[in-house]
């Protein structure tokens, strides 16, 4: 599963034998971080890696490990600094690990210290020099606490790292249990390092790490935080729970194992996990659940995970198709260096052979695909023309991108998007063109040169992405006489862009309605404030639009209606936000969409099942921002419908996927809906 242009970085730390006499030793951690060394080594073809002994090595740039009398405290925080931290080696989507095999605790923490427990106690990892003094202070060494590492894990963050994983096979909860003919070891990894309340936990411990800066974060136009830590958590056992001594780890290894050469979800190790565990024992992994372990955030996810079906004779067939923007030339990845690409897309399948040079392999009926960005066709249907005010902008683009094209100073009056320069060329400035943009006052978007110019390419296609998702609706064919799939012509998609954006109402929206309604809370639960008013109006020109005041206070409802008499509709609802190029989804239902039967309807943040409100408020209180709601809905269950989702210039790296060119005509229906929401300053 390794990636060929990515390079695994790790910290490993094991313990066996403790410095001081008041810690019981433990038999099996160095044994398992073997195991995981072995694992990681050929999972990434990693052959340099570096022990360091009492004394310290200089890191090599791939793996350190930090085991026995070398794995003190002060080693491991400035290994973990200079290895994971602060190496120049390390690009943002290359693995980062950071194991640790020992024993836990927990502390009663100081007096004005922030923890997640109702008792006051923290947990912290325990350096082979845990109760031991410090040679200098005199002071006793203490664990390392959760906040410590959380705060290391932030700094990994600001440093664009955003693929680390965080294996722990150590417990933080109470009591040791050893056998009595072998006291000198303790059987399970907890609390061997018994806390002595006695002497109080200090206050300012690692405060030059705390000190540094937190991560920035991008304002906006904002709805349901969808935020997830770049980071994943594998544990050894529920905090309440004891870890025995040699069994997660290699239970761990052995489940990665099994799945060599396909891809597993962070949930589905989870679920997998919670099937084997000990008697007493539950793992823990904390982390975005579409996430696939050990990829970067955006190679992910439910969002692109799609089932296989085996048709013979190298053919393949994948529910995913033109309602998620999938169409011929569109890839998705079996195994490492197994893909297929689509030849064919109806509007919820699509048709797909193995693409050369692979052209025989033993795929199972079942088997899970993931979409993969990489582009192929060289068409350009849904292409975004971008001009570039500042000819030296047009180095940082290698022109072999298939959704965007830089324009000439002739063709400006065609472009869809404009760059250019400002404030003495320390800012770039981002403006859509697009009709829609124009007259919905969408606002331009400004980042400092050092922020885009080595991202250009990414943030350009990370605007095309969010075009295209945002313009599209279901084409209209020519379909002649024979009945041939073949035979059957296509329309050219056009630029949807134009204002207003429901121009030519799609059918099956037409048997819908949407409203968007100021809701308050009464007796617990989210109710519509009465009079109900429709904050959805029609302007002047056809389109749809709420303008809405910035107030963190006031919260808002959508409710989706299935007007039909006779047809069941699934509904997916997405917020478009143009301050940062991010696609929120709001509501999937189970995840298929959100099933509406005939003359019903749902609710969005409001009711007994709306789940969570709905607000916005602005990052800058003197200037106006839009957005933008879109609806799909479909006539049958439509999986995988968060591939449309993008996390925007947090990453700026967006999902690429061929637009679709074609599709079928059958009963079968799909249709969507737009309107604007405009939130202003006052």
């Amino acid at each position: 599963m390794a990636q060929s242009d990515a390079r695994l970085f790790a910290l490993v730390v094991a313990i066996n034998t403790y410095q001081s006499s008041q810690i019981r030793n433990l038999r099996h951690c160095v044994s398992d971080s073997n195991i995981i060394l072995d694992y990681l080594k050929s999972t990434f073809n990693v052959v340099d890696t570096t022990a360091l002994d009492p004394k310290g090595l200089t890191p090599s740039p791939s793996i350190v490990t930090l085991t026995e009398q070398a794995a003190t405290r002060s080693a491991i925080l400035s290994t973990f600094k200079k290895h994971l931290i602060n190496n120049p080696h390390i690009k943002p989507d290359d693995p980062i690990v950071f194991y640790f095999a020992g024993h836990g605790t927990r502390v009663k923490g100081p007096q004005g210290w922030e923890t997640n427990s109702s008792d006051g106690y923290i947990e912290g990892l325990c350096p082979s020099d845990e109760k031991t003094l410090h040679p200098k202070t005199q002071d006793t060494i203490r664990c390392i606490p959760d906040v410590t590492i959380w705060k290391l894990l932030k700094q990994l963050e600001m440093k664009g790292r955003r693929n680390v994983t965080v294996i722990l096979d150590s417990c933080h909860s109470g009591g040791m249990r050893g056998k009595e003919d072998e006291s000198e070891f303790a059987e399970f990894r907890t609390r061997t390092a018994t806390p002595d309340d006695r002497i109080p936990f200090p206050f300012d411990i690692d405060s030059d790490i705390w000190q540094m800066d937190e991560p920035l974060s991008f304002g906006g136009v904002l709805g349901r935080d969808r935020a997830y830590e770049s980071s994943t958590l594998l544990a050894a056992c529920d905090p309440r729970e004891r870890a025995h001594d040699g069994w997660f780890t290699k239970s761990l290894v052995e489940l990665l194992r099994q799945t060599s050469g396909t891809t597993r979800t962070i949930a589905e190790i989870a679920a997998k996990l919670r099937e084997i565990k000990a008697t007493d024992q539950t793992p823990v992994v904390l982390g975005n659940p579409r996430t696939i372990l050990f990829m970067p955030n955006d190679i992910d996810v439910d969002k692109k995970v799609f089932e296989l079906e085996v048709l013979g004779e190298g053919r393949f067939e994948v529910k995913a198709g033109e309602i998620h923007g999938i169409g011929p030339g569109a890839l998705f990845r079996y195994a490492y260096g197994v893909d297929l690409e689509v030849d064919r897309a109806d509007m919820f399948i699509s048709s797909l052979v193995l693409r050369p040079p692979i052209t025989a392999v033993e795929i199972p009926n079942g088997a899970r695909v993931s979409a993969i960005p990489a582009p192929n066709s060289t068409e350009r249907i849904s292409s975004t023309k971008v001009w570039l005010g500042n000819s030296n902008l047009g180095r940082h683009i290698k022109n072999d991108r298939k959704w965007f094209e830089i324009v000439k100073d002739s063709e400006r009056p065609t472009a869809n998007v404009s760059v250019t320069l400002i404030e003495n060329y320390k800012r770039v400035k981002v403006d859509l063109l697009d009709e829609l943009f124009v007259k919905t006052g969408t606002s331009a978007c400004v980042f400092s040169v050092s922020e885009v110019v080595d991202k250009l390419e990414d943030l350009l296609e990370s605007i095309a992405l969010f075009r295209y998702h945002l313009g599209r609706r279901p084409h209209k064919e020519v379909v002649p006489t024979s009945t041939s799939p073949s035979a059957r012509t296509p329309s050219i998609p056009s630029n949807y862009l134009q204002f207003p954006l429901n121009g030519n109402v799609d059918p099956l929206w037409s048997k819908c309605s949407i409203g968007l309604y100021e809701t308050h809370n009464i007796d617990g639960i989210r109710v519509v404030k009465e009079p109900p008013r429709n904050l959805f109006i029609a302007d002047a020109n056809g389109g749809y639009i709420a303008n809405l005041v910035n107030s963190a206070a006031t919260t808002y409802g959508i409710k989706l209606e299935n007007r039909s008499r006779d047809t069941e509709l699934y509904f997916h609802l997405f917020y478009f936000h143009p301050s940062d190029y991010s696609i929120q989804a709001w509501a999937l239902g189970s995840g298929n969409g959100s099933k509406v039967a005939p003359e019903d309807s749902i609710t969005i943040g409001y009711g007994s099942g709306g789940g969570y409100p709905i607000w916005f408020t602005l990052d800058d209180p003197l200037r106006s921002e839009t957005g933008f709601i879109k609806v799909f809905v479909a006539t049958q269950p439509v999986d995988g419908m968060r591939i449309v989702e993008q996390s925007g210039v947090e990453d700026l790296l967006p999902r690429r996927l061929q637009p679709a060119k074609g599709m079928i005509p059958e009963k079968k229906q799909w249709g969507t809906f737009v309107a604007t929401i405009k939130v202003d300053t006052r």
